[in-house]
This record gives structure tokens, sequence and C-alpha cells, in this order.
């Protein structure tokens, strides 16, 4: 029997790292026996300029470690011309959702003909973004009668949520909601959505697969926090929480962006790491702590539970959907640092409850989110029979 041809749709990909990237590249891989698939993105990008966010002025390769192709759109000098109106996006006054949804015809005016050129002959597309690449997917595939699946890992009330956006999502044959509080958020902006088109399953996560796991450990007994240097990710709550904590313990920060200038000698900021490293410092570490105010998902806490690894985040949705307080983490009340640092101290001091906790991480990885369970779930959903059209 002839594969179907599959093409999954990301904002941005392999070799840039983050939480889409890693769903949209996992599915790629897990998928590619069954399906013929080709991925359609702008590359990688960390500009905050919209116009700059669709450039593609860093090159890619053309096929991913795993061997599937990668469609990159470029821009050349007319398309530059085109995406100049989203330069505006920039000027603080101009950042309403309706200036974002009318820019939109910038974007469709340069990339609108290549994006259909590339769904030819695309019989199911799924599509994990939360930028304009979502919506003219959605407008092309309801005018192509392509199978359409929308993944969006949305940042209500930041990203990916102006109106028009969400009309796209809503457009999909199928929407995936990667937890209940996401799905109950999504319905309760759209309201009229046709219940039977949503499905929640969690994004796939692989085993960890790096090269000698038992490795020696330079930094000796560490907690550490993964994540961009962004506010809402709670990189300086953890800090003033880490701030006088009398342990032999380390924090070891990982991520992108400007690395901290810190004084205390316990604290070893390592920037962005490649992927293996950043596994074998999860394998190493005490626990993860993480206080991030913001997720639709939260792909690092499964990460860590992967390992074993117990986790300290704080309790809101959906975070309190993948760390059960008490067995395989602590949850603690958001802007407390208090509490923050009563559980940081808890964990890194009480051994038998970390433990505990390390052993009921890894078994909750292994029970909720297990990746041949998960990819089985896409598998079905892309079957014809599987889609619930919602007319809008």
């Amino acid at each position: 029997m002839k594969n179907k041809e599959l093409t999954i749709a990301t904002d941005y990909y392999w070799p840039q790292r983050g939480g889409a990237e890693a769903v949209a590249q996992t599915l790629a891989s897990n998928l590619r026996v069954d399906f013929n698939i080709q991925i359609i993105t702008h590359g990688t990008c960390s500009s905050p300029s919209l116009f700059k966010r669709y450039l593609s002025v860093k090159e890619i390769p053309p096929i991913d470690p795993d061997g599937n192709p990668i469609n990159l759109l470029r821009t050349g000098i007319i398309e530059k011309i085109m995406l100049l109106p989203l330069a505006i996006w920039n000027i603080p006054v101009c950042k309403k959702s309706f200036i974002y949804d009318l820019l939109y015809f910038s974007y469709r005016l340069a990339f609108r003909k290549k994006i259909a050129s590339l769904l030819k002959n695309a019989e199911i597309v799924h599509c994990i973004s939360t930028g304009y690449l979502a919506r003219c997917i959605s407008e092309i595939c309801r005018k192509k009668g392509i199978k359409l699946i929308n993944n969006p890992f949305i940042h209500f009330g930041k990203w990916g949520d102006s109106p028009k956006q969400i009309d796209a999502y809503k457009a999909s044959d199928t929407l995936i909601c990667p937890t209940e509080s996401f799905k109950k958020k999504f319905l309760s902006v759209t309201g009229d959505f046709c219940n039977p088109a949503i499905v929640v399953i969690p994004p796939p996560i692989p085993i960890p697969r790096f090269s000698n796991p038992v490795s020696s450990n330079t930094y000796g007994k560490y907690i550490l926090f993964i994540g961009r240097r962004e506010k809402h990710k709670g990189l300086p709550l953890l800090l003033s929480a880490f701030h006088g904590l009398e342990s032999s313990g380390k924090l070891l920060i990982v991520g992108p962006g400007e690395k901290i200038d810190s004084v205390n000698p316990d604290i070893t900021d390592l920037g962005e790491v490649d992927e293996d490293t950043k596994q074998h410092l999860l394998s190493c570490c005490l626990f993860l702590c993480v206080p991030s105010n913001d997720e639709s998902f939260g792909m690092v806490y499964v990460e860590a539970m992967s390992h074993g690894k117990p986790v300290i985040a704080l309790d809101i949705s959906p975070i309190n959907e993948i760390i059960e307080n008490g067995k395989t983490g602590i949850l603690v009340p958001p802007k407390d640092t208090e509490s923050l640092h009563q559980a940081i101290k808890e964990l890194m001091t009480n051994e038998t409850l970390r433990t505990k906790m390390c052993k009921a991480a890894r078994h909750s990885f292994e029970n909720r989110y297990n990746i041949e369970k998960i990819i089985g779930r896409y598998k079905q959903l892309y079957s014809t029979e599987a889609f619930s059209v919602c007319q809008s």
C-alpha cells in the first residue's frame, strides 16, 4: 500500500531547539516509515521583530537528521519588499491584535504561492504554527480540500490567539490540544467551536538517548534550570529563592539568551548547550526547577521525568496536570519566593524524599507519556475515518 503524503508545517524547525520544534521533529522521526513526509518551515529565528522573523536569512540543511526533506520558505528581494509593512509591528502603539491580523496580507502576498505549490500533492497537513503560516495553510487546505490538523502551542494573551488566528485553527478538520486545561481555555476563547473536532493528545517526547549517559559529572550536586531568558520562565524568581540557601548544592542554568553575571560561586550559567549536553545534565541533576508562570505545555518537565528526576514548579495549569504535587515533584504558589526557597531546601536535603520522587517521576513518564502509544494516537488520527470535520 502506498504511503500517504504527510506535510508537517512549523514556524521553525531543527536545528533550532524549542518545544514546538521538538514536537515537529519527533513526529517526523517516528512517522517516516508509514508516511511520505515533508517539512515546511521558515527555518530558524531568534529575532523579536515580526519582519525579521520571516526573512529566513540563515540557511539550514535540506534534510533533517532522519532524512526528512525540509522546504525552507526563502525570501528574495521581492518577498522582502512585500514583507516590509511587518516592521511596524515593533512600534509599541501598533501592537494590537487587529493590526497583527491586517499585516497577514503582506505575508500572504510573499508566501502563499510558494506554500500552495508545496502542498500540491499533500493528503494530510499537520500544522504546528502559531503564526501567519497557520493562517495561510488553513486557507489553502480549505480551498483544496486537504485534510488539516492544527496543533498550535498558543500562549493565550501573549501570542497565537488573535481573532483571525483563532479562526484559522477553527477551520481545521481536527484540533489537537496538549492538555485538558489548554482545551478548556481554547473553548472559552472560541465558544462555538465544534467539540468533536477537538482531541487532547500530549506531545510525543522520546525516551532519552545520548552517548555515555553515565559519564563523569563535573558539577557535583546541583539543581537545574532549563529555559529561555524570558521573564515568564521564572529565572529571577529562582535566583531570589536560591539566595541564602545553606546547602552544598549548586544551581546550573541552561538556555539561550544573555548569561547572568552572578557573584555567587554556587551559580553557574552554561548558556545554550547542545542536545546531548542537555540530556546529560538532566540525567545527573538532583532535580529540575523551572518556576515558569506561562506554558502551553511544558516539555522540559516531562523530559526531566523521563530521566527519573522530580520537578519543582509553580502550581498553575497546565503544569499541575503534568506534575503530581508531593509525588513526582513539588508545586508552589506563583510569586511566592519563600515557598520556592523552602521547596528547594526540602528536596536538596531530604534524600529519602528525593529518591522516592525520582522513582515516581520515571514511573509517571512511562505510563502517561509512552511515545509508542502517543504516536499510535497520531497515526489513528491521520486515518480518513478519524477526521471529524467542523464546518465554519
